[in-house]
């Protein structure tokens, strides 16, 4: 997938973009036949509430479900990003699979940017390499009842600090009064900038609920940005991903690529053994 140049001029000067189609329609489809394994419908948890009280709607990745995990590494999404980046030598740090239903407050209700705490230890670029990519990908259609997220287009304070990072309705209400939802067909990527103010808002529709993918991406020489050691996300659930994975998938993983040091005939054999299901071969060929 290619951005046109309207697109990147969109971002650039709005600090968002939304990007349709980033799924297919039989990749959809492969999603939500893996979805109620973690999730009921909105229509489930309206009728039976008692029973999803204490319901977890953020789930790390990697997944049991080989189709949501495929998202977080889907080659748009990797085309996106290294676009953005200038560098296909890139980093996932962040990876959740995200329901919402009328009770949720996820992202907090008040506009906000997302650099601080964990995203980064310094302040934001938004060119190249400096660039850190947050996409929601949507599963299901974003609608005025289904909770969007609202923006602010950031060519109101392009020049202004970004501090306070948080900024509440009494105290900014002019930025409030400039805000608007982003609506969207299932599929989509919403990008926004971490220079970029937004906010969650609540599903209003009472049987409504909506359900996406939080994927995050920096170039791999940023150290100084969130970093993430995959080994943590459970050793089946990583198994089963890395098996399935290409190469280029591994490696945003911080997974070694064919051809780096790291490789001799004792990695090869221990890392086969560790992953019998995964094709030695790329890295046996390159070393």
């Amino acid at each position: 997938m290619r951005l046109k140049p309207d697109q990147l001029a969109f971002l650039d000067e709005h600090g968002y973009l939304l990007i349709e189609g980033l799924l297919s329609e039989p990749e959809l489809e492969a999603v939500h036949e893996e979805l109620p394994y973690y999730f009921p419908t909105g229509q489930e948890r309206h009728t039976r509430p008692e029973r999803y009280r204490g319901l977890t709607t953020d789930v790390p990745f990697p997944v049991t479900g080989p189709a949501i995990n495929q998202v977080f590494v889907h080659p748009n999404v990797l085309s996106v990003v290294g676009q953005l980046l200038g560098t296909n030598d890139v980093r996932l740090t962040d990876a959740v699979l995200r329901a919402k239903y009328p009770t949720s407050t996820e992202g907090g209700l008040r506009l906000h940017v997302d650099f601080w705490g964990k995203n980064s230890l310094t302040y934001p670029r938004d060119d190249g390499v400096f660039r850190q990519i947050l996409i929601l990908v949507y599963f299901s259609d974003v609608t005025e009842g289904s909770g969007p997220t609202f923006v602010v287009p950031r060519e109101h304070y392009r020049d202004d600090p970004l501090y306070p990072w948080k900024r509440t309705r009494e105290e900014h209400p002019g930025m409030y009064a400039l805000e608007r939802p982003v609506l969207a067909p299932a599929g989509s990527g919403l990008i926004v900038s971490m220079r970029t103010f937004h906010r969650g808002s609540k599903v209003t529709d009472p049987k409504g609920a909506r359900f996406n993918a939080f994927v995050g991406y920096r170039a791999a020489e940023c150290g100084w940005m969130e970093t993430h050691h995959w080994g943590t996300g459970g050793e089946t659930r990583m198994r089963d991903f890395l098996e399935a994975a290409t190469p280029q998938q591994r490696e945003v993983l911080g997974f070694p690529p064919p051809g780096h040091p790291y490789w001799n005939a004792d990695t090869v054999l221990g890392v086969s053994r560790r992953y019998p299901g995964m094709d030695m071969a790329p890295y046996t060929e390159a070393m």
